[in-house]
């Protein structure tokens, strides 16, 4: 049950219909009623837990219990050096009866050594996850509703994933519903991000007011077709809602993007991916328009140590920025920054997190080869673009990693190589090691110095 190394189940899929929804609930409800032929609720990475049943042997109440501890120790050279132990550790719990599930996940999440003293230890602790879900499955149709907090991703988890590099992770206040029927497949989730409130911002002439701001939150809809192994199409409606906040007391944002995945193993040991979206919508009283592109293509051989060799490229839109007398400006008429929304971005665009999915151009070559069955070593080369050379170079944080040159013509801005080994000695018990090196060239060192950006790192999780 719980989170482990390994890469999160793709079980993406449901539909709100229109027209004559009142058939839709009908049926759904017909698919959910109780019944001995029940869908088991959705399983969870991980080693089997503990679990338990209680009741009549042909219709019993099943638990099981869990508990996990997670170590991330890292030190970065960016160029000063800086180091970081978080941690996090959990306990869960999931009741099931016939396709009726409920499944509670506590996490206790901190940095060593931020604690104020050995006496006193500041409030991480809360609900990850919680959630009450109903199930079922008639003959070739299966579905599910989940309302409460909840984990959820999309496809690659490029837009919408669990932020795995990340201790807290990430979840949802949400409902979803998920429904698949033979190859056919839809998911919808509507998550409120953010509750109506207000807050007080003081103007320029230093008098006070109270802002209002409504409710902040984000659809996500996912449309799929596994046809075949050779072509497994998806088709994902997003659509954010941003309201304004202390820090950006203007803000006001609808991002609004429809995207598509094609993915599949045409022959044996050969894979691809093929991934896209587009945006539109308004950003702060300006329109926005954005789109981002990734392929994927990739060999494995069958034999140890199952060597793979791996090609991709990603482009992602940005807005330029222009000189002006009291500075710089990049408040085009149209904003052109690609909206990650709440991507697994540490899973793309290298692992020193120093590229968010906007102005970017990434080239990147990687092989993988498993020198045992418990062992996967993992090495990849990135060549790192900016898509509009004046403007924003944004972390994967969001944060500036420079200021725009306006007069800057060189797109080009490093290399990195990232290494890693992930062990699995033991059933529970996963290590993963890595290092990473981006090497600033072409405008890079202009804009970050011409010292080498470092990241090691080493995580260990137990998992029972």
């Amino acid at each position: 049950m719980a989170c482990r190394a390994s890469e999160p189940r793709d079980d993406a899929s449901l539909r709100d219909g229109r027209g004559r929804w009142w058939w839709g609930w009908l049926v759904l409800l017909w698919i959910l009623r109780p019944s001995e032929a029940r869908a088991e609720a959705p399983k969870v990475d991980g080693p089997a837990p503990l679990e338990l049943s209680a009741g009549p042997p042909d219709d019993p109440v099943r638990l099981r219990l869990g508990a996990s501890v997670w170590v991330r120790g890292e030190i970065h050279q960016q160029p000063e050096t800086t180091w970081a132990v978080p941690q996090r550790t959990r306990v869960e719990a999931q009741a099931r009866w016939r396709g009726l599930s409920s499944f509670v996940q506590i996490q206790d999440v901190r940095s060593w050594g931020t604690e104020p003293s050995t006496t006193s230890t500041p409030a991480t602790t809360g609900l990850h996850q919680g959630y009450l879900e109903l199930g079922g499955r008639r003959g070739a149709a299966e579905g599910f509703i989940r309302v409460g907090r909840q984990e959820h991703f999309l496809g690659s988890m490029r837009l919408i994933g669990t932020a795995p590099w990340n201790p807290n992770m990430r979840s949802f206040d949400a409902i979803r519903l998920r429904g698949s029927h033979g190859p056919f497949s839809i998911d919808v989730t509507g998550a409120l991000v953010r509750a109506p409130g207000s807050f007080t911002i003081t103007d320029e002439a230093g008098n006070e007011r109270t802002l209002r701001y409504g409710a902040e939150g984000v659809l996500m809809a996912a449309f799929g077709v596994a046809a075949h192994e050779a072509i497994e199409l998806e088709g994902y409606l997003l659509v954010h809602d941003q309201t304004p906040t202390p820090e950006a007391p203007t803000r006001d944002r609808v991002v609004i993007s429809p995207g598509a995945r094609v993915s599949g193993k045409p022959w044996r040991g050969l894979s691809y991916d093929l991934e896209g979206y587009v945006q539109t919508g308004r950003w702060d009283g300006r329109g926005h328009g954005a789109a981002l592109g990734a392929a994927t293509v990739g060999y494995r051989w069958a034999h140890r140590p199952n060597p793979r060799v791996e090609a991709g490229y990603v482009v992602a839109t940005g807005s330029g920025c222009a000189p002006r007398e009291d500075g710089v400006s990049c408040d085009r008429d149209l904003h052109r920054d690609f909206d990650g929304f709440f991507g697994a971005r540490h899973r793309f665009l290298g692992i020193i997190d120093a590229f968010a999915p906007t102005n970017v151009h990434d080239a990147w070559l990687g092989l993988r080869v498993e020198p045992a069955a418990w062992a996967e070593l993992r090495a990849e080369a990135h060549h790192f673009m900016l898509f509009d050379p004046t403007g924003r170079w944004l972390a994967t944080n969001g944060s500036p990693v420079a200021d725009p040159n306006p007069y800057n013509r060189e797109h080009t801005v490093g290399e990195e190589l990232d290494l890693r080994a992930s062990l699995h000695p033991w059933g529970p018990l996963t290590v993963q090691v890595g290092y990473a090196v981006l090497v600033p060239t072409g405008a890079g060192p202009g804009m970050i110095g011409e010292h080498p950006w470092q990241l090691g790192y080493l995580i260990t999780q137990l998992a029972f």
